[in-house]
C-alpha cells in the first residue's frame, strides 16, 4: 500500500502550480535554472581569451532568457516580487556581458547591451502569444473560452466545465477577467485569421483559379502477369483517345512529366501570372513535353 503526500505545487506542462496560483515556487526554480545558466556562461567569458560581447549576449538570449521566461504570459502578474528573482538572473549576465562592475546600474547595462528589461521582455512575449490566437482553428480549446466574437457569434461548443457563475450582475463582477483575457486583449478577432489546417496562403491551388486548372489523379489499375503486354496496349490506346480528345479543345494543357510534377505545381502558377497563356503553354511545352 502507498501513501500520497499532498504536495504544495502541482507540474503541468513545465509550470508549477500552488494553490493560490502566485507562481512563486515556478518563479524560484526558474531563477534557479536562469542562474545556473548564467554560471556556465563564466566559463566562456574570459576577458582575455574568452567569447566576444556579441557572441555572450546571443548566448544569453538563446540560452538563458526561454529558461526564466518559459510560459509568461500565463504566470506573469506584473509585480516586483515576481520579477525582482529574475532581475537578478539578468543583472549577473549582463556584467559578463559589458564586463562592467558590479556598482554599475542595471538599466545603464541594458542600454549597452541593448537587452530589454525582464518586465518588457515579458509584455512582449504577452503580446506575442495573444498575436498567436488568430493562427488557432474555432474548435481549439483556447478560442472555446474566449467571448462569442472570436467565433463568428457562436455559442462554444465546449464550454468550459466549470464555467464562472456570480451571484450578481455588481459592476466588480462585470469587471472580472482571467489570465487567457488579458492576453487575448492584444489583439482582436477582427484582424487576419490563419486556418492551421489549410495550405500555406501563398501556395496556388485549383481553387484560386475559379475553375481555369482542373488537376485529376490517375488511378492505377492492376494488371495481369499473364496479359501483361496486352494489358499496356490497352491502356495506351485509352490514354491515347483521351489526349485526342483534350486535344481538340484549345483551353486544354497536356503535359507529360514525372519527376518533374513538383516543379510544375511550383512554377505554373508564378508563370500563369507574370506571362501570357499562349506563351506559358510554349515555356511549359519545352519542360515537360
Amino acid at each position: 500500500m502507498r501513501v500520497v503526500v499532498p504536495e504544495a505545487t502541482v507540474r503541468w506542462l513545465g509550470v508549477h502550480f500552488d494553490r493560490k496560483l502566485l507562481f512563486v515556487h515556478h518563479i524560484r526554480l526558474a531563477a534557479a535554472r536562469g542562474e545556473h545558466a548564467v554560471s556556465g556562461l563564466t566559463m566562456l567569458a574570459n576577458t582575455v581569451k574568452g567569447l566576444s560581447q556579441i557572441l555572450l549576449r546571443c548566448l544569453y538570449l538563446a540560452c538563458v532568457v526561454p529558461k526564466i521566461l518559459f510560459a509568461c504570459p500565463m504566470w506573469a502578474n506584473g509585480t516586483a516580487k515576481q520579477i525582482k528573482p529574475l532581475v537578478k538572473v539578468q543583472r549577473r549576465a549582463l556584467h559578463l556581458i559589458c564586463a562592467a562592475f558590479r556598482t554599475t546600474p542595471t538599466e545603464a547595462l541594458e542600454l549597452e547591451a541593448s537587452i530589454p528589461p525582464i518586465d518588457l521582455q515579458i509584455a512582449q512575449q504577452t503580446k506575442r502569444c495573444g498575436i498567436r490566437f488568430n493562427k488557432l482553428g474555432k474548435t481549439n480549446p483556447v478560442i472555446q473560452r474566449l467571448p462569442n466574437s472570436w467565433r463568428n457569434g457562436a455559442e462554444p461548443t465546449a464550454p468550459p466545465p466549470l464555467p464562472p457563475r456570480y451571484k450578481n450582475k455588481s459592476v466588480k463582477n462585470e469587471r472580472h477577467t482571467t489570465t487567457l483575457l488579458d492576453i487575448a486583449k492584444h489583439t482582436a478577432p477582427s484582424h487576419e485569421r490563419i486556418n492551421p489546417f489549410l495550405s500555406p496562403p501563398w501556395r496556388k491551388t485549383a481553387f484560386d483559379y475559379e475553375g481555369r486548372v482542373t488537376i485529376t489523379p490517375h488511378t492505377p489499375t492492376a494488371v495481369d502477369k499473364n496479359n501483361c503486354a496486352e494489358e499496356q496496349e490497352n491502356l495506351a490506346e485509352v490514354h491515347s483517345r483521351h489526349v485526342e480528345l483534350l486535344a481538340r479543345s484549345e483551353n486544354n494543357l497536356v503535359l507529360y512529366t514525372v519527376s518533374g510534377f513538383p516543379l510544375f505545381l511550383c512554377i505554373f502558377p508564378y508563370l500563369f501570372r507574370i506571362f501570357p497563356f499562349y506563351i506559358c503553354v510554349d515555356i511549359l511545352s519545352v519542360f515537360f513535353v
